[in-house]
């Protein structure tokens, strides 16, 4: 069987941290086996051989019965026919009168794009199972931020979506959005909103879990676990992890999740934009970002940067997507970005952004430009116009 590359081992500091075979082996100098359950694969979440011979280098591979993650490379080059982009849209639930309404998002629209759908009678459909559960006019979408739209409480593993006339283009939407997974997905209790595969855990940060059921859950001592809804045939919970531990990890791996306590991110640098949690509207021609790990690709523009990329710079001449994924070649999806150029006069007085003077530490101005070091002594002043703080 081929060598795996993506492969974590265990820190009990950070979590499932990224080993390669040759750093495997001045640890494990004898190899080791899926039970010792020491190797997790990175894709599929399954844990993996480390074997070490005489006549060979040392490699990991999964058990010959093992299927996972060739069912996952099948399951990628499908998705990639209904979702070149490699991610979902996002679902988030919402509680209202003691029922769980599911909605899903989507990506916005230029008035170019709402305007010819809309003069064309052209709707958006969405089904699961067959059956047809909502048709929405794009009146309905914004032009500045993701728009959801509710398909009741109809649990589903995949919705479908579909135009009642032509087609858009996929750069768009998928037109297959994941749905309920039927051992467990989680959503982050806050936001309501579905994590991605892969996606990090934190401890002490309450999530919910949807479950069919049936299924049994072995919950650890260090994971407090509430039941909130029966919802035949899923059970809703709220569960939070109050330590790193391995046991714990594993609770979180059966849903897709890792267990850390320093999760990926992105952050927004310069110039100063107007965001939402896909969204990102820029008056600039470029857009500069921070990432702390991860794999950052743009569409369409078809870039990627290294994971020892921490400095990003992004194009905003043309609608942009970026996303940031755990892997490379955009797989599992962490968080993505719709980014567009707008005008300055396209931004709702109330919505401009406050002043904010930057300066060193002998007060001078940094003046609004591009710079590819940190000033004398690598400290930053902000002042703003109103009462406040920044946490770094």
């Amino acid at each position: 069987m081929a060598s795996l590359n993506n492969i974590s081992m265990w820190d009990k500091n950070f979590g499932w941290k990224h080993i390669t075979a040759d750093a495997a082996y001045t640890k494990h100098p004898y190899g080791a086996n899926t039970h010792s359950h020491i190797f997790l694969c990175e894709l599929c979440n399954q844990y993996a051989n480390f074997v070490v011979g005489d006549k060979q280098q040392p490699y990991f591979r999964h058990n010959r019965n093992s299927k996972e993650c060739e069912e996952k490379s099948t399951s990628l080059n499908s998705r990639l026919l209904t979702n070149p982009l490699r991610f979902s849209l996002p679902i988030r639930i919402k509680q209202i009168s003691g029922k769980f309404d599911i909605q899903i998002g989507f990506l916005p629209v230029t008035d170019t794009v709402r305007d010819k759908q809309i003069n064309s009678d052209n709707n958006i459909i969405i089904s699961a199972n067959g059956k047809k559960l909502r048709e929405f006019s794009f009146e309905r979408l914004s032009t500045e931020k993701i728009s959801f739209l509710s398909v009741g409480s109809n649990f589903s593993e995949k919705y479908n979506i579909a135009f009642t006339k032509d087609n858009l283009d996929k750069y768009y939407f998928p037109t297959v959005v994941e749905g309920f997974n039927s051992n467990g997905t989680l959503f982050d209790n806050e936001t309501g909103k579905k994590l991605p595969l892969n996606a990090s855990t934190v401890i002490n940060q309450k999530y919910i879990l949807i479950t069919r059921n049936y299924y049994y859950i072995h919950t650890p001592l260090a994971i407090q676990c509430k039941q909130l809804l029966s919802i035949s045939p899923y059970t809703i919970y709220e569960i939070e992890a109050t330590e790193l531990s391995k046991e714990v990890s594993d609770y979180f791996l059966k849903f897709g999740g890792r267990l850390t306590n320093t999760p990926a991110e992105l952050t927004e640098l310069y110039p100063f934009t107007l965001k939402s949690s896909h969204v990102l509207l820029s008056v600039k021609d470029k857009t500069w970002f921070h990432k702390s790990d991860g794999y950052i690709n743009v569409y369409p523009s078809h870039i990627k940067f290294s994971k020892s990329s921490a400095i990003i710079g992004v194009s905003n001449s043309d609608n942009q997507i970026l996303s940031l994924s755990r892997f490379e070649n955009n797989l599992t999806v962490l968080r993505y970005l719709y980014i567009r150029r707008v005008n300055v006069s396209e931004i709702e007085p109330k919505k401009r952004p406050t002043k904010i003077d930057i300066c060193t530490i002998d007060d001078t101005n940094i003046l609004h430009s591009e710079y590819q070091v940190l000033p004398k002594n690598k400290l930053l002043y902000v002042t703003l116009e109103f009462d406040g703080k920044i946490e770094i």
